[in-house]
C-alpha cells in the first residue's frame, strides 16, 4: 500500500517532450547497483529491493547516468512508476559525494528529498530504462538536482527540475 506523503496539481503538459540531452560523462567512474546501494547505507540509507532499479552508473562531478533495472509488472493507474523516479533519485547520492569531496561530507549526514519544482511526463505508463541526473546546487544544508527519465527508444519520458534535497542527521540507532 501507498502513503500519501506529498500532493500536488496535474495538468496536461502544453509541449512535446524536447530531445534527450546526453550528459558529458568525461573522466566518469563507473559504479554498479551493488556498490552504489552499499555506499547509500553509508548515507544512513537502505532501500528494499523494490527500489534498488539502478544496475549501473557512470558519474563525474557535473552528472550521472543510471541504466534502470526493467520494473515489476505495472501498476494500473500509475502514470509513472514511483520506484523509478525514487531510483532515479539515488544517483544524485554519489554526484553529492564527488562534489563535494569524500571528507567534506560531515558523518551521519544524509539528503532527504523535500521539494520538487516541476515535473513533466511526456509518455506516461512508459517503461524507463536510464536516468540521467545534474547536480545544479549544493550547500552544507542541502542540494538541487533535474532528473530526467528517459525510455528505451531514447525519448523523454519525463523530466524533474528543482528536485531539492535536505541535508539531515538520520538517528541509526
Amino acid at each position: 500500500d501507498w502513503g500519501l506523503n506529498a500532493f500536488g496539481v496535474l495538468r496536461k503538459t502544453p509541449v512535446k517532450a524536447p530531445a534527450a540531452e546526453t550528459p558529458d560523462l568525461r573522466g566518469a567512474t563507473k559504479l554498479n547497483g551493488r556498490m552504489l546501494y552499499q555506499s547509500l547505507e553509508s548515507f544512513g540509507l537502505a532501500y528494499g529491493p523494490a527500489f534498488q532499479r539502478i544496475k549501473n552508473a557512470r558519474v563525474n562531478g557535473v552528472a550521472a547516468e543510471a541504466k534502470l533495472s526493467d520494473a515489476p509488472a505495472p501498476v494500473a493507474g500509475l502514470m509513472l512508476d514511483p520506484t523509478v523516479f525514487d531510483s532515479a533519485m539515488h544517483a544524485v547520492f554519489p554526484l553529492i559525494r564527488r562534489q563535494a569531496g569524500e571528507g567534506a561530507l560531515r558523518p551521519g549526514v544524509s539528503f532527504l528529498p523535500v521539494r520538487i519544482g516541476r515535473i513533466r511526463l511526456y509518455a506516461s505508463e512508459t517503461p524507463v530504462s536510464r536516468a540521467v541526473v545534474r547536480l545544479t546546487k549544493l550547500s552544507p544544508r542541502g542540494a538541487e538536482a533535474s532528473i530526467d527519465l528517459i525510455g528505451e527508444d531514447g525519448a523523454l519520458v519525463a523530466a524533474a527540475s528543482g528536485v531539492r534535497l535536505k541535508a539531515v542527521v538520520l538517528n541509526r540507532s
